[in-house]
């Protein structure tokens, strides 16, 4: 007589897609941790049993059929961070009553405010005297700034002072 059944353990292939899940998150977490994206993680699995009694007619008796899920899940923490600062040179910041919001404005009067300023930061002087009163000494694109917390000032910002999160500058 020949006997059929499928074994009950992890080895049998019962639990071939419990596996595979397990293996698919395993595969993506190690991927991760390599990449450098990740310092550590874990992967867990569970698994739920539960029988249900019923009657079969081909066997003429109550029978016991059981369910098996199964969850598997992979912790971790990815940081995936975008950062920047817009600071315009020669702008600064004044209420609109028109608007009815803030705007910035040019120091020099109406211009191109997004024009690529041409003057090397070597040869750029500025005359402290020709800056508006209600306009503070003119920002240049060569001043460094902090692309974590926008400061352009060093002193300023004890957290960023010579960290790699400043832009270099332009020469």
């Amino acid at each position: 007589m020949n006997k059929q059944y499928l074994m009950l353990n992890l080895e049998s292939d019962t639990f071939k897609g419990m596996k595979a899940d397990f293996d698919e998150l395993l595969q993506q977490l190690l991927e991760k941790l390599f990449a450098g994206r990740i310092a550590d993680g874990s992967i867990s699995m569970k698994l739920s049993v539960s029988l249900t009694e019923t009657y079969s007619e081909t066997m003429g008796k109550d029978i016991s059929v059981p369910l098996f899920k199964h969850k598997t899940t992979a912790n971790y923490t990815e940081k995936l961070e975008n950062a920047g600062a817009v600071s315009l040179p020669n702008t600064y910041l004044e209420y609109d009553e028109d608007l009815g919001e803030f705007v910035l404005k040019p120091c020099d009067g109406e211009q191109d405010m997004f024009a690529e300023q041409k003057a090397e930061a070597d040869e750029a002087t500025v005359d402290v005297k020709a800056i508006p009163q209600d306009c503070h000494r003119p920002l240049q694109l060569r001043d460094p700034m902090c692309n974590d917390c926008a400061n352009r000032d060093t002193s300023a910002c004890d957290h960023c002072d010579g960290c790699d999160k400043w832009e270099p500058t332009v020469k």
